[in-house]
């Protein structure tokens, strides 16, 4: 997942607070942001949510991200990126896929 990736290399990210994103994702290394609805959709079979918010909160979150780039702060929450993720191998995050790919 490009969350995973970007906090593994030291890069914090934005992105709305839901699941799955919240289940690994942290608050202390990552700029969020809420959201107000989710609404299911189907859409040739395929069934998903759509976490609906006000671009606003999303405006806001990188504004707050200009702010702190090149700061001690971002410096700070970079290295927490990369200690929240550390333990996440791919054998703890994706075990059932994995279970499909063992002869």
């Amino acid at each position: 997942m490009p969350l995973l990736e970007a906090n593994a290399l030291g890069k914090p990210a934005i992105h709305s607070w839901f699941q799955p994103l919240s289940e690994f994702s942290s608050k202390e290394c990552n700029i969020t942001f809420p959201y107000d609805d989710v609404k299911e959709v189907v859409d040739n079979g395929v069934e998903f949510e759509l976490h609906v918010y006000d671009p606003e909160y999303l405006a806001d979150a990188i504004t707050q991200a200009v702010g702190i780039y090149g700061t001690a702060d971002y410096d700070k929450m970079a290295a927490k990126c990369v200690e929240s993720v550390r333990q996440m191998t791919i054998y703890e995050l994706y075990p059932r896929l994995l279970s499909h790919l063992k002869a």
